[in-house]
């Protein structure tokens, strides 16, 4: 913030003599020179009140059902950072005013002579832009330490204290398991119809000669359909877990540890990783049915 707000009005005046002597500003050169002034105050207050939003809205992320003691300090501090800001606000309305003010009284004057009332006007106009300009540099450098004694804290007393988790990638994680689930799904499907007509074909040739064989195989057979429909399970229960928390979470980027949503992160932790379990679990069984199969029909 330092120097940010600092300026020079530089005025050229013409003097003509004649019985008596007047000044005169050409309205334009007064014009550029204020409007410069102006918009590197606004160039930087904008840069400032950027950085402020960006700081706000991290801080408002952690939104939390049941406060830690930390965080309710830290709310302290906010509401007054957000009080420094407004002061900043308002001495950059009222700068603009003075220089739309300006505007105003100079339309359609080429020169601004002395003993004119916008002469006079041009004087105060040109005092309160200082004033104000001056106002906004002290208002500026107190918002901004105001700002890193309030990140500092929240850095080293509130994050520490409270879990974050982001829904996004909690979504790619519910997607990227259901994803697998339909893969194995299909993948099974297309070994199991396999499976069938090679069992059909050993039952038709060989029910008279073995049919212990083919008993089993029949058994086999009806496993494998039920490790189908387990599967299916899994990925009807993820499926609906997953709306679950999408339709709880819609607008909200982060979930705390102490938001009244953090069971939808707990439960969404237990059924992915069960999912994978379960899955794990199926894949095991059918590959041991499919080798019992293929151990009869040898």
């Amino acid at each position: 913030m330092n120097k940010y707000f600092q300026t020079v009005f530089t005025f050229t005046a013409v003097i003509i003599c004649a019985t008596s002597c007047s000044v005169y500003y050409t309205t334009s050169q007064v014009d550029n020179s204020l409007k410069s002034s102006v918009n590197q105050a606004n160039n930087s207050l904008n840069n400032l009140e950027y950085q402020m939003n960006l700081l706000q809205s991290q801080y408002n992320d952690i939104q939390c059902d049941n406060k830690p003691e930390a965080m309710k300090q830290s709310d302290k501090m906010y509401a007054s950072l957000q009080s420094e800001m407004a002061k900043v606000n308002s001495l950059k309305s009222e700068l603009n005013q003075e220089y739309t003010n300006f505007q105003k009284y100079t339309q359609g004057k080429d020169k601004i002579v002395s003993g004119t009332p916008e002469f006079a006007q041009l004087k105060s106009t040109r005092d309160n832009i200082k004033t104000k300009m001056g106002s906004l540099q002290t208002q500026g450098e107190a918002t901004v330490k105001r700002a890193q004694e309030f990140s500092n804290y929240v850095t080293n007393n509130v994050v520490p204290a409270i879990q974050m988790v982001d829904v996004v990638s909690y979504k790619n994680s519910f997607q990227k398991a259901i994803a697998d689930l339909n893969k194995a799904q299909q993948q099974f499907e297309a070994e199991l119809q396999k499976s069938e007509i090679q069992i059909n074909e050993y039952v038709a040739t060989n029910e008279l000669k073995k049919p212990e064989n083919c008993k089993s195989l029949k058994s086999d057979i009806e496993k494998l359909h039920l490790s189908l429909k387990s599967i299916n399970t899994v990925k009807t229960s993820l499926e609906a877990t997953f709306n679950e928390f999408n339709s709880k979470t819609i607008g909200r980027q982060k979930i705390s540890s102490c938001s009244n949503n953090w069971p939808l992160v707990s439960k969404a932790d237990n059924e992915i990783k069960a999912s994978q379990t379960q899955l794990n679990s199926i894949q095991l069984n059918v590959q041991q049915t499919m080798s019992n199969m293929v151990q009869m029909m040898k």
